[in-house]
């Protein structure tokens, strides 16, 4: 695992040339101190994969035992998408 702050200067060194790669895919994971607010969770995923000219975006959990309660999913979904509408990162949620 790699801090962001770390590996920014790389990402950006490797699309900001005049050639688009034709994909990429990038995985953040929260900091372990944060998961705390998230019941039942051992980690929280934000996965962003460019392919095609498009963005898809992707929150997923791993959870400390198995439970049917969604409710950490849900907590992490809405996480994500007042920290996109906060910093003005427009979306198009796609219901499943």
């Amino acid at each position: 695992y790699v801090h962001w702050e770390e590996m920014r200067p790389f990402v950006f060194q490797a699309i900001k040339g005049n050639k688009l790669p034709k994909s990429i895919k990038l995985v953040f994971s929260l900091a372990e101190e944060k998961l705390s607010n998230l019941p039942n969770t051992k980690a929280a995923f934000l996965n962003i994969l460019f392919k095609e000219h498009t963005i898809l975006c992707t929150t997923a959990i791993s959870q400390e035992a198995f439970s049917l309660d969604k409710s950490s999913e849900r907590l992490w979904e809405e996480y994500i998408l007042k920290f996109f509408k906060k910093n003005a990162i427009g979306i198009q949620k796609q219901e499943s």
